[in-house]
């Protein structure tokens, strides 16, 4: 084990970081990139797989943006924020193999810049927003099952409510009349109440938080937030693309840290992506 772990500590933190991105980019490429660009991105990822040292190289990360811009522009409105992000990561790596000799730094400080505004602007977009603030928004996730994915096994009873509730919902979207009148909804049972309006806060003060411990110096409080935030994000949520580009930004914000807790972000990084591969996730 602690062989492992000095492998693990004297890696490389581009190649490293860089072929986990890789990794994710081969099962996520075609949700970003524009259809006519699949086949050049597709050759270009089995390259730097091949070709190991290709990976360092500026001009590697620099296509790899260019061929993922025309996706974003093309859906420039309904590109979800996390196609961004990963657009965001391409420039943070191009910038590190450009500038080889403070690449560490280069990656160690924009990696928390990058989580940094990420989150912060998660948290202004959810104070600036009359359907999340009122907890209306998530009352309505709630309903169609959008919380607690991975548990609605255990609920069977919780799983026919929320299809009753997508019906009701399909029947007025596809209905003229229906448009004219109001649903009602009914709440799956999770063991707790599900409060919308004390939800609201507390997910507007663990992003505040996230925010914080980006400056904490403490590297054993400041890991073990990160990573109950990222198993608690993805018991609450199913957005797994999202949180393996989270994962791979905080190994590198984590790079002068113990070993122990890069380890530990690879394992939660290899855990989203199996369950990108099972289909257990939205990505």
């Amino acid at each position: 084990m602690k062989s492992f772990l000095s492998k693990i500590n004297q890696a490389d933190n581009l190649a490293l970081a860089g072929k986990m991105y890789v990794f994710f980019l081969t099962l996520y490429f075609s949700n970003i990139s524009h259809h006519y660009f699949f086949g050049f991105i597709a050759l270009l990822i089995i390259y730097g797989i091949i070709e190991k040292e290709f990976i360092f190289k500026s001009v590697f990360w620099l296509s790899i943006c260019l061929l993922i811009l025309p996706g974003l522009i093309s859906k420039l409105n309904i590109t979800a924020n996390h196609a961004y992000l990963t657009f965001y990561v391409a420039i943070l790596f191009l910038l590190a193999a450009y500038f080889k000799k403070i690449k560490n730094e280069i990656l160690y400080k924009n990696s928390k810049f990058i989580l940094g505004i990420v989150m912060g602007f998660a948290v202004l977009q959810k104070l600036l927003s009359d359907t999340f603030m009122s907890g209306s928004s998530l009352a309505y996730m709630n309903y169609g099952g959008g919380f607690f994915t991975h548990f609605k096994r255990f609920f069977p009873q919780n799983q026919e409510i929320i299809n009753a509730n997508l019906n009701r919902i399909s029947e007025q979207t596809n209905g003229l009349d229906g448009l004219q009148t109001t649903i009602e909804f009914v709440s799956p049972n999770w063991l707790i109440e599900f409060d919308a309006t004390l939800l609201v806060w507390i997910i507007l003060l663990v992003e505040i938080v996230f925010c914080v411990m980006l400056f904490v110096k403490n590297q054993y409080v400041r890991n073990s937030f990160f990573m109950l935030f990222m198993l608690g994000l993805i018991s609450f949520r199913i957005e797994t693309g999202f949180a393996s580009l989270l994962c791979i930004l905080l190994l590198l914000q984590a790079q002068n840290d113990k070993p122990i807790f890069k380890l530990a972000y690879i394992a939660i990084f290899g855990l989203f992506i199996s369950m990108i591969l099972t289909k257990l996730g939205v990505h």
